[in-house]
């Protein structure tokens, strides 16, 4: 990111800061998701928690980008005759951010395992 003030670089600007903060951010939770996925993959079986929607659509489709990947799985669930209702009973909003263990085990149900 270069600078567009006069400093050629030689200070932090506040704008700068906070996308190093989220760089930071991003760098330290990537690790964790590897981590907990592969944890969750060891010896072939998926375990039912809460995921992300972004994880868990990574999980279903691994070669392509997360938010691809939450676009294809979202118009499964639709897909899916009655999947979005069933959700929706357990607490599912469009706008929810993660799925319960009780969502992923009506996804589960519904699509298989990833």
């Amino acid at each position: 990111m270069h600078c567009h003030c006069r400093c050629k670089g030689t200070h932090i600007h506040a704008s700068h800061s906070r996308f190093v903060q989220l760089c930071t951010v991003i760098i330290r939770c990537i690790p964790i998701f590897l981590i907990n996925f592969a944890a969750d993959m060891d010896n072939g079986t998926f375990k039912v928690r809460e995921y992300g929607r972004m994880e868990l659509a990574q999980a279903y489709c691994p070669d392509i980008a997360p938010e691809s990947a939450w676009k294809k799985l979202k118009k499964w669930i639709d897909l899916n005759p009655g999947l979005a209702d069933r959700l929706r009973a357990v607490g599912y909003d469009s706008h929810t951010r993660s799925f319960t263990p009780a969502q992923v085990r009506l996804i589960v149900d519904a699509l298989g395992e990833p």
